[in-house]
């Protein structure tokens, strides 16, 4: 039985009326832009916009860059902008995180599009395109990409962890161009650096974040790291901009020169307010601005940014009040030196002030009170407009204002309280989206004028704000489904359109009218051999107008009943799929459709996925990599036929963060070290099968953080060359006798892949020789297992492995055939054999000794697209390499 009827959820003040736009197949909407010519861009988190004109939407995206796109958890295709002169120059701005994979290999042999390497440190990237006007701007003019920030690792911004990165691109009046970037620290710990579930080590490698800029979420008070800021710049050159606080007139290019706040945690959403701002790039106001923070777990934050250099409080500060838990944090910053003697930085912590209300700040040296601190080095704590309350971790609900304490100090003052002066509902939620300013005539009075706003977790409120900013009234105004993460007004229509990246829709808000029919329909068969009688019955559907309603039952665009009530025979001798589509209408004009689907001569895929058990537990010393195998048949369809797709979800209280899908039939995953802490995590991997005639089948494996007692450490993992292969040796410190054996992980990419076991033994000191290195970086790691098979990880050591052997494949990639050399000066038989990216034997053949080459050719052409790996071994020499097919 299938039952379908919309906007069950959805609460609207009376009149007004949500419609769903027609947009077919959306899989991620995350955002909507408008221009003032009536075309409109739906983004896609995974990197696919599409435009939308005329009501209608295109058969085509104006851009694709899903295979650059790093789509886990929240990062992904985040910021989209159209230039102020759009309609003449056809520029269009992307902000998203990139995938490391793309950033090391892209334009390389060693490239692959279906290849993504997630969980690791990468660099958030600034792009321009053009669109193309003799298209109606629907296509992009080849060729017109444009990088604007972060071409590589080092003048990237450093993605550290698997949120708090890319933000919203908003164009000031000026045509500056401003984006937000959240802080990169860990949102499981109190991160002032090494949090083991960010990537800081790896990122400082890369050359995209310096070592002095590993502390944390204090970032955000550093003016030369990119992190936890609100940035502006030249959208041509991708400049810090002269009238910018910290200008650096020998850098404009450095994250000092782009700063306009700082001070955030995870800015996700802001707006521009209109009608402010000057259009003179030389006067530095761009116009002020309304700036979402995400919160922690006390408070969400609406900002006003009315003028640059101010910090807004983070990590200090959460809402109005103090985050005790860095407050207690002694972290030196390593931009402010102290001349004190015996001192050598101010910490943090010294340099943060509350706001006084009469603007009375202390500025004496904590090292010597004869001193003074220098002024630029203290950050004055900008309170937010309004602050409200984390559903989950500060209720009851509760909203505050801005007020000031006995020692004139800021402090939050509930919106109930009898001082304050703002009518009102108090609300929560948990992840703040800024909207827009309603200037439209299309609502009633009482909106005209209003500033809406709303949370991920469906609410949507609106602000009565006077000239000055101040608060006069808070009102809810509708309620979604939990995962809005977008809301703005046309300006062609003067409606309100609202993205929801959960149930996968975009719905338009208007006023007056009635809503379409809602379709109500159960059919008794979706699957089964011919021929199958099948009913489709709608007599049930609600009209919402007072009108009758007609029925328009279709097959492949063929009308084929009028009827409330549809029996249709399927019949066929194969496995297909048939798509029923069937359209209501009542008396004032208004439709809604809805498909349906009959699978004939066809049964579900059996899947059960066997490369890990459900409920295994992982590890919180470091990234986790896990294969993705599963044991999958169909009846009617062979496995290379079917549609796989798997992905790993991260789910922690009663919300969730989706990660990207990979379409490889075995493949990995990574898990992030997230899970002990204040909030329970834990990762669901999802595989999900599909065939050729529309049935699939799901299964989902549960893995838990291993939150129990560590059961042993290593200390001082070493690996050296010795001759033509790598020894490792390593020291087990302590073993409450747990410890049952050590697994060898080898990576050169970090996609760490088991190469062998030690059992334990009594002496707690281990060694192992690795005959198979690979040409170049070898990084090796421990896993440390216990009897119930949870695991601990060792530290990473890197060695460097040179062939002395001619060992050389070719062409890399390949597209049809492979070619392997190798030195054989004794003569000796060889095998060969290739492994895919799981580490699965594909191809094996022994080379006979007949010269002193070995000279193979394999045939490649019938394998999968990807990255391979190859090894060499005769009873001396072994070797090991990779390469991709095309």
């Amino acid at each position: 039985m299938v039952i379908a009827q919309c906007f069950s959820q959805i609460i609207l003040p009376e009149k007004f009326i949500v419609e769903e736009l027609p947009l077919e197949n959306l899989k991620n909407p995350i955002g909507i832009a408008f221009s003032r010519k009536d075309h409109s861009f739906v983004l896609e988190k995974d990197g696919l916009v599409w435009p939308y004109h005329d009501g209608q939407v295109s058969t085509q995206p104006l851009i694709d860059i899903r295979d650059e796109v790093n789509n886990q958890s929240d990062h992904g295709l985040v910021g989209f902008a159209l230039d102020p002169s759009f309609l003449s120059n056809g520029h269009y701005y992307l902000f998203y995180v990139v995938d490391r994979h793309h950033v090391l290999f892209a334009g390389t042999s060693d490239y692959d599009s279906d290849m993504t390497i997630t969980s690791q440190a990468s660099i958030g990237r600034l792009t321009r395109y053009t669109a193309d006007p003799n298209t109606n701007f629907a296509t992009t003019i080849e060729g017109s990409r444009k990088i604007i920030i972060g071409e590589s690792f080092e003048d990237g911004l450093p993605i550290l962890m698997t949120s708090h990165a890319a933000g919203s691109l908003v164009f000031g009046t000026d045509g500056s161009l401003m984006f937000t970037f959240g802080d990169g620290g860990s949102f499981t710990q109190h991160d002032a650096g090494n949090a083991n579930d960010t990537y800081h080590d790896q990122s400082i490698a890369d050359g995209t974040l310096t070592p002095e800029e590993n502390v944390g979420s204090f970032r955000s008070m550093m003016k030369k790291s990119a992190n936890g800021k609100l940035l502006r710049i030249d959208p041509n050159t991708g400049y810090g901009l002269s009238t910018n606080p910290y200008f650096d007139e020998s850098d404009p290019g450095s994250f000092v020169s782009m700063i306009w706040s700082l001070g955030f945690r995870n800015p996700y959403k802001f707006m521009k307010v209109p009608n402010t701002g000057s259009h003179a790039l030389e006067d530095g106001d761009p116009g002020t601005f309304l700036l979402g923070d995400v919160g922690s777990s006390n408070w969400e934050e609406l900002n006003l940014v009315q003028s640059s250099g101010n910090g807004y409080g983070w990590p200090f500060f959460e809402g109005y009040d103090l985050k005790l838990p860095f407050s207690s944090k002694d972290v030196e910053n390593p931009e402010a030196p102290n001349d004190a003697f015996g001192c050598d930085f101010f910490t943090f912590k010294e340099l943060k002030r509350n706001r006084h209300e009469l603007s009375d700040y202390s500025y004496v040296n904590p090292c010597d009170e004869l001193l003074s601190i220098d002024s630029s080095y203290v950050l004055i704590h900008e309170p937010p407009l309004l602050a409200y309350s984390n559903g989950q971790w500060n209720p009851p609900a509760k909203t505050s204002v801005l007020s000031f304490d006995e020692e004139l100090l800021a402090v939050g003052l509930s919106i109930n309280d009898p001082l304050s002066k703002i009518e009102g509902t108090i609300m929560d939620g948990a992840s703040i989206i800024p909207g827009g300013y309603n200037q439209f005539d299309v609502y009633p009075d009482e909106y005209k004028g209003r500033f809406f706003f709303g949370d991920f977790f469906g609410n949507i409120s609106t602000l009565n704000l006077d000239d000055e900013f101040n608060i006069a009234e808070l009102t809810p105004f509708a309620t979604f489904d939990k995962g809005v993460t977008d809301i703005k007004f046309n300006p062609n229509d003067g409606n309100l359109y609202i993205c929801n990246l959960k149930d996968k829709k975009v719905y338009r808000v208007s006023y007056g009218g009635t809503y379409p029919p809602s379709i109500i329909t159960y059919q008794d068969y979706i699957y089964g051999a011919s021929p199958l009688n099948v009913t489709f019955d709608a007599s049930e559907s609600i009209t919402n107008s007072n009108t009758p309603l007609t029925w328009k039952w279709m097959i492949n665009d063929e009308i084929i009943s009028n009827d409330e009530i549809l029996e249709y025979t399927f019949e066929s001798n194969d496995p297909i799929k048939y798509e029923v589509v069937l359209i209501i209408e009542d008396g004032e004009g208004k439709t809604a459709s809805e498909t349906y689907t009959v699978s004939l001569n066809n049964t579900p895929p059996v899947v059960s996925i066997n490369s890990m058990a459900d409920g295994d537990t992982y590890s919180l010393d470091g990234v986790n990599t896990y294969a993705l195998r599963a044991e999958v048949s169909d009846l009617e369809f062979e496995d290379e036929d079917l549609f796989y797709e798997w992905h790993a979800d991260l789910h922690h209280d009663d919300h969730s963060h989706e990660g990207p899908k990979d379409n490889r039939h075995e493949t990995y995953v990574f898990i992030d070290p997230v899970g002990c802490g204040l909030e329970f995590y834990r990762y669901k991997v999802i595989l999900t099968v599909t065939d050729p005639a529309g049935l699939a089948t799901s299964d989902t494996i549960d893995l838990l953080p291993f939150c129990g007692e560590r059961f042993g450490d290593v200390i001082d993992l070493n690996a050296a060359v010795v001759s033509k292969n790598i020894k490792l040796d390593w020291t087990l410190e302590y073993d409450n006798g747990d410890v049952s054996y050590f697994e060898i992980e080898k990576a050169d990419d970090f996609l760490f892949r088991t190469i062998g076991k030690v059992d334990k033994n009594d002496d707690d000191s281990f060694g192992f020789v690795d005959s198979q290195p690979y040409l170049g970086r070898n990084l090796y790691r421990l896993k440390i297992y216990n009897p119930n098979g949870s695991y601990n990880y060792s530290n990473q050591v890197v060695v460097e492995f040179v062939n002395e052997s001619g060992f050389l494949i070719y062409p890399n990639p390949a597209i049809d055939q492979l070619s392997v050399l190798s030195k054989n000066e004794n003569l000796l038989e060889t095998t060969i054999s290739v492994l895919d990216i799981s580490g699965k034997l594909i191809y094996q053949v022994i080379v006979p000794s007949k010269s002193e080459l070995v000279d193979e050719k394999i045939d490649v052409g019938i394998w999968n697209s990807g990255i391979y790996y190859i090894l060499l071994s005769n009873e001396l020499v072994s070797y090991q390499s990779k390469f991709v097919k095309l």
